[in-house]
């Protein structure tokens, strides 16, 4: 009888501290496993899903902007971009048309205030549309223009400009 007590008590250890690997699936862990590409997705486990990090940025007079603000809209028929931060708001009228390919901005509704100093006055404004994802509504292009400051000789050249994976 004690002998089989003793087997009892062994093989309910024995079975109580099996570790259940065969029942872990690995896609569903938390961790990022040998052979996935994210935490839990890519590999073996079904694709990563698209991570978006929308931006906009350009040169004014030669110094590099960021923006922790920025959008694309569509207003009376135009689209613009926006683009704001702690000293520089910026609109851009991108005119009617946002699907691929190169176009003039249109010359009206472009306004740029710099340390509040208003621009108002666009001339030469080209826009590149090199993404428009109609499916998740996010555009990518490039634009550069130059903004004129009335009653003022004073020019605001906004060049190397880039909006990325902005949502429309």
């Amino acid at each position: 009888m004690k002998h089989l007590s003793l087997f009892f008590v062994i093989l309910l250890l024995t079975f109580s501290c099996k570790k259940k690997n065969d029942d872990l699936d690995l896609c569903k862990n938390g961790f990022k496993d040998i052979g996935e590409t994210g935490v839990d997705c890519g590999g073996s486990c079904g694709p990563c899903p698209l991570v978006y990090m929308p931006n906009a940025y350009m040169r004014i007079n030669g110094e590099p902007v960021t923006f922790a603000n920025k959008s694309i809209t569509e207003q009376n028929g135009n689209w613009f971009l926006n683009c704001f931060n702690d000293t520089i708001q910026i609109q851009f009228n991108l005119g009617p048309d946002i699907s691929v390919g190169n176009y003039q901005m249109l010359p009206t509704n472009n306004f740029a205030v710099v340390n509040g100093l208003s621009y108002t006055l666009i001339t030469n404004g080209n826009v590149g549309i090199y993404v428009n994802n109609t499916s998740t509504q996010r555009i990518n292009g490039l634009f550069q223009t130059k903004f004129y400051h009335t009653g003022m000789v004073d020019t605001l050249f906004v060049t190397n400009g880039e909006f990325v994976d902005l949502q429309y």
